[in-house]
């Protein structure tokens, strides 16, 4: 009785927690990126009217898919010629900058060794 009651409960929290770190991710992104994006983007609103709660609710998601949606175009632009050429060129300014080198450096290698291991498993058997 108490195990199928201990295996129902363990069900039960692995079925909401994904749900639960969706909510908690989705509201970080909210207030941590929608916020900020929805004051950079949409400042000519007057502030009674942006701070309505189904208004702010409304800019804020629309501010994060924008930033999104930047990123995005950004990633593309990179993989063409002229976006390597601003990523190079960007690549170079952090470089000469004394403490954010080396944080850069170190951030890239980590991301280039997890891309490298994401590319090594999707890798087809010949």
């Amino acid at each position: 009785m108490f195990r199928s009651l201990r295996n129902a409960f363990i069900t039960g929290i692995v079925v909401i927690l994904p749900l639960g770190v969706t909510i908690i991710l989705i509201k970080f992104l909210l207030v941590k990126l929608g916020n900020p994006a929805s004051q950079l983007f949409f400042w000519y609103f007057d502030s009674e009217w942006r701070n309505l709660p189904s208004v702010k609710f409304a800019l804020e998601t629309t501010s994060v898919f924008v930033v999104f949606s930047l990123i995005t175009v950004l990633g593309y632009g990179s993989r063409f010629v002229l976006g390597r050429i601003i990523l190079v060129g960007l690549e170079r300014l952090l470089d000469r900058v004394p403490f954010i080198n080396t944080v850069y450096r170190t951030v890239k290698q980590i991301v280039d060794t997890f891309g490298q291991q994401e590319k090594a498993v999707f890798q087809e058997v010949v």
